[in-house]
């Protein structure tokens, strides 16, 4: 499997990317911003090809995503970058898509909506507020606020890491993770 990171320069990304490596054998392409620079401990790993690039800018994401089979894009989804990878992941052999984002910015929803109206195999992941730490600890639900406010950075690169293990899983869906 060949798995293509956008934002993969940003604070869950940290923890996915290692999991990743760890957990399967997907190969995985990062995308983003002076990711050179800025994910250089990966140069020289033959599973990781660093591709630097602007979330903006459509052709650069549809290069990126040429051969990849799972996307993840992990960023609040309240500006125009999520429609860009939505169009651009249409746009190539990559048919399976799990975004991260939030419930706080109104805009979110305009993003959500971009993920969920796509032709792709979407997993949309809301997670309230997020964590620094290592501990994974979380529940999936479909509840939009069930009392808990918070979920690990590391609980949400798990779920994901999992998904890439089952891509069927969680299928055309949209869902919350919380701290369990």
């Amino acid at each position: 499997m060949r798995i293509l990171i956008l934002a993969a320069t940003g604070r869950v990304s940290s923890y996915l990317i290692p999991d990743l490596l760890n957990s399967t054998d997907a190969d995985l392409v990062l995308f983003g911003h002076n990711v050179d620079k800025r994910l250089q401990k990966y140069q020289g790993n033959n599973r990781v090809t660093l591709v630097n690039g602007d979330l903006g800018n459509i052709d650069e994401i549809k290069a990126a995503a040429q051969g990849v089979d799972f996307a993840v894009l992990n960023l609040m989804t309240g500006n125009p970058v999520t429609s860009n990878a939505v169009e651009a992941l249409e746009d190539s052999s990559c048919d399976r898509l799990v975004v991260t984002g939030g419930h706080c910015e109104p805009n979110d929803a305009i993003g959500e909506r971009s993920v969920n109206n796509s032709k792709l195999n979407t997993t949309y992941i809301h997670a309230p507020w997020y964590t620094d730490g290592d501990e994974v600890n979380y529940r999936v639900t479909h509840e939009d606020n069930d009392g808990s406010h918070h979920v690990s950075r590391a609980s949400v690169a798990d779920f994901i890491t999992k998904l890439t293990q089952d891509p069927s899983k969680y299928s055309n869906d949209d869902l919350t993770l919380y701290m369990d």
